[in-house]
Order: C-alpha cells, then structure tokens, then sequence
C-alpha cells in the first residue's frame, strides 16, 4: 500500500457509536493503515472513497500502481427512510396519473427497440 503521492492519504473517514462521520488522519505502517482523528474518542468504523467523486488528493495505490476500490467497514444504513428528506411521493395510478408519469422525464422510459 502506498499513497499516489508523497503525503498524508485522503478520502478516509471515520466514526464513532455516535455514527457520525469525520475525515480522518492516516498512516501506513506496514501494511496497515491507521486512522485516527481527534473529534472520535473510540472509532467503530472507517470508510476510504466512500462518495460519488472521491476526492482529488492523495488516493490509496498498492505497489503494482492499481487503485484501492471504496470501502467501509460498518454495515450501518446509509439514510434514514423515514427522513422526509429522501421521501419519494409516486403518483397514484390513475389514468391521469399514469398520463402525468409518461409525461416526466425522470420516471417515464421508453420501451427498448431492438
């Protein structure tokens, strides 16, 4: 395991019993990383690359120059599906609302052609 660059590695996050995320501070020692950070007293998890678009910096290589994958290591739920930040409203099926749907983009596709 090696950084892409000298320096500390980035996209590393940790937490607590308390789930909340905090970018972390690392090191390679051996073949171990270690990931600390002083807003978490006792880390239960980690996460390396763990968005969309990880970062720019400091990405996580083995010695044969291949990427590391994301990862984590909690199994905790990603969102809160009662939050009604993440509620999606479907519309009711009723011809209309069926009319309405095939009408928006963002539900409606076409059939596949061959």
């Amino acid at each position: 395991m090696m950084p892409a660059k000298p320096g500390k590695l980035s996209s590393f996050a940790i937490a607590g019993a308390d789930k909340k995320w905090y970018w972390a501070e690392t090191a390679i020692v051996g073949n171990t990383i270690i990931a600390s950070s002083k807003s978490v007293a006792a880390p239960l998890a980690v996460r390396y690359a763990w968005a969309m678009n990880p970062s720019q910096g400091n990405l996580l290589y083995n010695k044969e120059g291949l990427p590391a994958s994301p990862f984590r290591t909690d199994n905790w739920p990603l969102f809160d599906p009662n939050d009604p930040a993440v509620r999606v409203e479907k519309p009711e099926k009723t011809d209309e609302a069926l009319d309405a749907k095939r009408n928006f983009k963002d539900w409606y596709r076409p059939p596949m052609t061959q």
